[in-house]
């Protein structure tokens, strides 16, 4: 009879999809006004109408009716009939029912009929736990007719959910209804020289008896890539890992014809200073990652859609560790002022962290699938590094 009893549970109550909002569920309440069979069937069909209409949109809803409490009664109490049920296992029943039923949504469908003005379909959508008493919804239709008022619950069947739809959206700033899952890739890209154009500077000095000419030059060159390889899994859960090299080189050569030794020996000499930085990372951080469950720290992809019928895609994620390695050369050959330096340094740990938004994409919660991709350039003010950040994604939803 357990058995029985869950596969029962199971077919009255619609579980929402892996990556769902698990409080995003609607109730819909049949009220008929007054008890006559034409009132209860329109209630009956107007509901089922609703349900059918979200459930198109939205699959991952969780939606029940009271109709479905009904047949719950109905079926348990047959059983209680012929000796397969118990008060205890009705009980049990209707507790898992009632807290399947906790929904964020309350829809009621108030039915009417009267042979001398026919019938009257009223519906109201509140949000629980609302401090307004305001529904969200409210609208009615009328009909002389059972085919008119059937054409009617169509029509509020599809304004409520397009009701809904704006409803969800103004209670939470990454409002999807269903999560979308696929595809997102971010590539930075950056390379710069200060300045634009190395400085060398010429010169010319006497000695031995004849002009020498001579010459600086200084130059800082930047050369960067990340490439963050996204897969979304529902809202806003992600996983990936990301690839992260940059090269800075600060360079400074002098070639003197007319150096001064420190015996007052006038000779060529040439010195050269170069100092590199590589960096690199690979791979998401999973720190927060544990018996395999994450609380959203590691890697989120969060969208919001706005009433202009765009949206935005906020993209969040750290690497793992990587580390630094400096190599500083300086070299001097030449007459005199020999030099041959290379000093050791200890590499330096690091993590790269990913967090933008890039907007302006068309799309509604009602679209199946989206994709898109966009250039953004965007100046680093710790070093002044001008990263340019494109975004190519492919996203789906139920």
């Amino acid at each position: 009879m357990k058995r029985l009893l869950c596969q029962l549970i199971m077919t009255f109550v619609l579980v929402p999809n892996v990556g769902a909002y698990q409080s995003d569920a609607v109730f819909i309440q049949e009220l008929p006004k007054r008890n006559n069979s034409e009132a209860v069937t329109l209630g009956w069909m107007a509901s089922g109408s609703l349900s059918k209409k979200l459930v198109k949109n939205f699959p991952c809803l969780h939606i029940t009716t009271t109709s479905d409490k009904t047949a719950l009664v109905e079926f348990m109490r047959k059983q209680q009939l012929v000796g397969s049920g118990t008060d205890q296992e009705l009980a049990a029943a209707m507790d898992t029912f009632g807290k399947s039923t906790d929904a964020k949504y309350l829809v009621n469908l108030s039915t009417y009929y009267d042979p001398m003005v026919g019938y009257r379909l009223d519906a109201l959508a509140w949000m629980s736990g609302e401090k307004s008493a305001e529904p969200f919804f409210s609208d009615g239709e009328t009909s002389l007719t059972y085919e008119g008022i059937l054409k009617g619950a169509e029509s509020l069947a599809e304004q409520l959910v397009v009701a809904f739809v704006k409803k969800s959206s103004k209670q939470r700033p990454n409002n999807e209804v269903c999560p979308f899952k696929g595809r997102v890739d971010v590539m930075a890209i950056t390379s710069r020289k200060e300045p634009k154009d190395p400085v060398e500077n010429k010169f010319i000095s006497y000695c031995n008896g004849q002009d020498v000419p001579g010459k600086t030059f200084d130059s800082f060159t930047v050369e960067g890539k990340q490439f963050w390889k996204l897969n979304r899994l529902g809202n806003p859960d992600t996983e990936g890992t990301m690839e992260y090299t940059l090269t800075e080189t600060t360079l400074k050569e002098e070639v003197d014809g007319c150096h001064t030794c420190k015996s007052g020996r006038n000779g060529h000499w040439e010195y050269k200073d170069e100092l590199i930085k590589r960096s690199v990372a690979e791979g998401l951080d999973t720190s927060t990652v544990k018996d395999g469950k994450s609380d959203n720290k590691d890697a989120t992809i969060n969208l919001h859609f706005s009433n202009n019928g765009t949206y935005s895609i906020n993209v969040k994620a750290v690497s793992k560790e990587g580390y630094t390695k400096t190599t500083h050369t300086k070299t001097a050959v030449g007459t005199c002022d020999l030099i041959n330096e290379k000093p050791k340094f200890d590499p330096e740990k690091f993590t790269i962290a990913l967090e933008q938004r890039f907007e302006g994409f068309a799309g509604t919660p009602f679209d199946k699938k989206l994709t898109g991709k966009r250039t953004i350039k965007l100046p680093r003010k710790d070093n002044d590094e001008e990263w340019e950040l494109t975004i190519d994604f492919d996203l789906e939803r139920p």
